[in-house]
């Protein structure tokens, strides 16, 4: 790429060039080379995200503009194969490997847990201060329970169940039941692998519900009603 800009040395035009063998998904290296002097400057084409969780693996930095895509196709109901697919049709890089998109993945589901955490302590702060409580002594509030399933029908294996205060008409907490795991499913039919008492002695099993779809919303308001006493 031809540039405008002067080399501040010689005054000789600068190229804005891109080392593709150094590109991390979307995150492209850049080089500003002198025509004359050779390489003035290198950088990336996107800043690296914090990292928020030190002690984590899921915190490792990321590039933000990997993290910020994984998070808009999130929210548009997509995955890694509609990233692929965009990128092509907007004649882009391919994005990034599936391990990437899965690491961004999990340091997402981190950053919404903890976000999920803390608003449900304020709602729940607001709701006894609106009642004149303690936040040291339960204080009883009038509340509606409703579960929602992540497929229309009977055919759903994940449900949430949420708990909304009457006082705020905010979320005071949630849960989510499932009756699938994939790791279970993965290493179904590989009990004889070499590595699998080592996968099920580390495994958290995702499975909590057992029985019909109509259950969960009743199992979900029970285990939250006892969790909040």
């Amino acid at each position: 790429m031809v540039g405008r800009c002067k080399c501040e040395f010689c005054k000789e035009s600068l190229d804005l060039v891109e080392n593709e063998s150094f590109r991390a998904g979307l995150a492209q290296k850049l080089s500003l080379q002198c025509r004359n002097c050779g390489i003035f400057g290198t950088f990336y084409s996107s800043p690296v995200t914090c990292n928020v969780y030190p002690d984590s693996k899921v915190g490792r930095s990321m590039f933000d503009i990997n993290l910020r895509s994984v998070l808009a196709f999130r929210e548009i109901g997509k995955g890694h194969r509609a990233m692929n697919t965009f990128s092509g049709f907007m004649n882009l890089s391919k994005p990034f490997s599936k391990a990437l998109y899965n690491k961004a993945n999990e340091k997402l589901l981190k950053a919404y847990q903890d976000a999920c955490l803390l608003s449900c302590k304020e709602a729940a702060l607001e709701t006894i201060h609106k009642l004149g409580g303690s936040s040291d002594v339960v204080t009883d509030c009038q509340v509606s329970v409703d579960g929602t399933w992540q497929k229309r029908g009977h055919s759903s294996l994940n449900g949430v169940v949420t708990v909304m205060s009457k006082e705020n008409r905010k979320c005071l907490d949630h849960i989510v039941l499932s009756e699938a795991c994939k790791g279970c499913q993965t290493w179904s039919n590989r009990t004889n692998h070499p590595e699998y008492n080592s996968w099920l002695e580390n495994h958290d099993c995702s499975i909590n519900h057992r029985g019909s779809l109509g259950s969960m919303e009743g199992k979900g308001a029970i285990e939250m009603f006892s969790s909040s006493i």
